[in-house]
């Protein structure tokens, strides 16, 4: 068996939500719904203004009113998806603090067992079964362990040495029957 343990701030507890939300069609769609939306009002909104004036235009000239509108639509669905990702974050910061009662730092403990991976914090415990594993991801920051569903995130600070998560996510991939990459 292999244990590891670490300090989990609130940042961490909000950025392991955000990867398993970020990771669902739902979330994905809806993000790209915002986007359209928003961008597509813009256009509109463009085209709008323009046309209620009631205005002779050339047809170079609404041709370029037309490019204007599309280039203005993408660029406000671009930074509107970046607002959305925003807005979601902080809402699951406000989430997660209350449900943390404000505390700042849980300890954070992951065992690798034969039946699956245990973790546990001081307010829950979560056993993850090896059939369940589809992937792992290792990042610079941390190891991230997908299951289906569930993620488990074991930041660099759980190793003492490189060594030690090499370890970890060796063991990791046999238990859980993964190919060895």
């Amino acid at each position: 068996m292999i244990r590891v343990e670490f300090d989990s701030t609130l940042d961490d507890f909000v950025d392991v939500n955000m990867r398993m939300a970020e990771h669902t069609v739902a979330v994905r769609r809806r993000r790209l719904w915002a986007q359209l939306s928003a961008g597509g009002c813009c256009a509109i909104a463009i085209l709008a203004s323009t046309f209620s004036r009631g205005v002779e235009m050339s047809l170079v000239t609404l041709s370029v009113l037309g490019a204007v509108a599309v280039v203005a639509g993408v660029t406000v669905g671009y930074l509107y998806g970046r607002f959305y990702r925003w807005s979601m974050r902080r809402n699951c910061r406000r989430v997660v603090h209350e449900l943390l009662r404000g505390v700042e730092r849980l300890r954070t403990e992951f065992e690798l067992r034969p039946d699956g991976l245990w973790s546990r914090t001081p307010s829950a415990e979560v056993s993850l079964p090896w059939s369940r594993l589809t992937r792992v991801n290792e990042t610079d920051e941390d190891v991230e362990i997908w299951f289906d569903p569930g993620l488990a995130v074991v930041r660099n600070r759980a190793f003492a040495r490189s060594e030690d998560r090499r370890a970890f996510v060796e063991a990791v991939i046999k238990l859980g029957g993964l190919e060895p990459s």
